[in-house]
């Protein structure tokens, strides 16, 4: 019988993802485990070359990065790949807050942290709602203003705090913040950020609501701005066509 990363590269991706949610936390059982954790690395694999091609094509055509959050400060390097730091602090931010979904895992050791948001020079005005990809759990882009382990230290102790004082039936489960939502991404109020859920045993971490991979696939069919899709989108000769263009399936 194939196994699910078999199965996963034969083009089942959709099927296979959808087999190691069903398993719940049993994905952890040795029997499932090494199998289901090539997978989740093979998922970020395609999604870190998906996001190299992305920086490389918007950055041919002129597109801008800047930080999240901040439209007066440009990113040069929106791609901060995995470093020799990226083990230690995966291991420590699960200490923290306990075990990360396989797939939210796999982004931090595989991938790193991501964030397109910027101006396109034919998009029709500035710092438009394209909520672009941003995932960043190491805020290597902040370092020297800020230390992604105090951040995630502050977060996580504010949320026990809450929950003494609420419970957590009204509080939900604790969310590692690893973006802003779609108007704080350029500079306007907005809503909360968008967190990974966790302690979390499964195979698929939770994202704004929706499967982590699932939400990956979106940004993708959108060239990696998923506002895109509830809004329109720039009239512009086929820039996003062109982005989406021969991105690999995940």
């Amino acid at each position: 019988m194939a196994s699910f990363l078999e199965r996963y590269q034969a083009g089942q991706r959709v099927e296979v993802w959808d087999e190691l949610r069903a398993l719940g936390d049993a994905v952890r059982e040795p029997r499932y485990y090494e199998d289901a954790w090539a997978v989740a690395v093979e998922t970020m694999g395609r999604v870190r070359s998906n996001v190299e091609l992305l920086i490389e094509r918007l950055r041919a055509d002129g597109y801008e990065f800047h930080l999240p959050g901040d439209t007066e400060c440009r990113l040069d390097q929106p791609h901060a790949p995995p470093n020799e730091e990226t083990p230690e602090f995966l291991a420590w931010l699960e200490e923290l807050c306990g075990p990360l979904a396989l797939s939210a895992r796999a982004w931090i050791a595989v991938v790193g942290d991501v964030s397109l948001v910027g101006n396109h020079p034919r998009w029709p005005y500035e710092y438009m709602a394209t909520d672009a990809l941003v995932v960043q759990f190491e805020l290597r882009f902040y370092k020297g203003s800020s230390d992604s382990r105090e951040y995630h230290e502050f977060g996580y102790e504010s949320w026990q705090e809450w929950v003494a004082k609420c419970g957590i039936e009204e509080c939900g489960p604790y969310e590692v913040v690893v973006a802003p939502d779609m108007w704080h991404k350029i500079c306007t109020s907005g809503g909360p950020a968008y967190g990974i859920v966790v302690p979390d045993l499964s195979a698929d971490a939770t994202f704004d609501g929706k499967y982590f991979v699932d939400y990956l696939r979106t940004c993708f069919a959108w060239g990696g701005f998923p506002g895109f899709g509830q809004w329109d989108g720039p009239n512009d000769n086929g820039t996003l066509e062109a982005l989406k263009k021969d991105l690999l399936p995940i």
